[in-house]
């Protein structure tokens, strides 16, 4: 079952994977940024005879880095709707689903929650993001500790910057993956690690940077910021 906003999208990737791989693939249409369609995915999730897997992979971005007091985008409507999308679909989705999954007593049952790198530390002009995110890691590694015995693997994963069209401006290199390359390794990674960045270039580069004090790391973000300010003036 595939959950989105954008019905065309949903029916474009339902009918490939009908296609390349024979089996039924339904959809639901559903904007994460509204409470109330949560009872038509309770109605979806009921007729499935079983669930093997959940990927909690909703999300919505920022359009820049910036001062959190100072910048424009941040609006109290902006505020509302990222964290209704950022925080309640894995919460709420969670809870609809885990309850179906224990019953069913098979092993290899797995829920993936996107989070992100910038959940794991104090980000900087990455404010609110970032705590929205801590939210996906906080809640993802809490829940895995008091199921850790019944067969379900419970994982974040952590990505940081990834080569897609959305932000062409970030080019491949050892610490920027396509998303297919991402996606292969972050799955790789599932029943090996409860967190993990899914990447090597990435938990590489967390290496590396968790050694810088904190002064330095606010110089690091505020030289992002300007590369971010620049590249997508271009």
């Amino acid at each position: 079952m595939l959950i989105s906003r954008n019905e065309e999208k949903l029916l474009k990737v339902a009918n490939e994977i009908e296609r390349n791989y024979h089996v039924e693939t339904r959809i639901v249409t559903a904007d994460f940024t509204n409470i109330d369609v949560y009872s038509r995915i309770q109605e979806a999730i009921d007729q499935l005879s079983s669930i093997a897997c959940l990927v909690n992979n909703v999300g919505m971005g920022v359009p820049k880095l910036d001062y959190y007091a100072t910048t424009d985008y941040i609006t109290i409507d902006f505020i509302k709707n990222i964290v209704f999308c950022n925080n309640l679909p894995i919460a709420i989705m969670t809870h609809l689903v885990l309850p179906k999954m224990l019953k069913q007593h098979t092993n290899g049952m797995a829920i993936i929650n996107i989070g992100s790198h910038s959940g794991y530390r104090a980000f900087p002009f990455l404010s609110l993001y970032s705590a929205t995110k801590s939210f996906v890691n906080q809640l993802s590694r809490s829940i895995s500790y008091e199921y850790s015995g019944n067969h379900i693997h419970i994982q974040t994963v952590c990505p940081m910057f990834v080569s897609t069209a959305m932000n062409g401006y970030c080019k491949m290199s050892l610490f920027v993956p396509n998303a297919k390359e991402y996606g292969k390794n972050a799955l790789d990674m599932l029943g090996v690690e409860k967190e993990t960045f899914g990447y090597f270039g990435h938990a590489l580069k967390e290496y590396l940077t968790s050694f810088l004090p904190n002064l330095i790391w606010k110089q690091y973000m505020l030289f992002m910021k300007s590369w971010f300010d620049k590249h997508k003036r271009q």
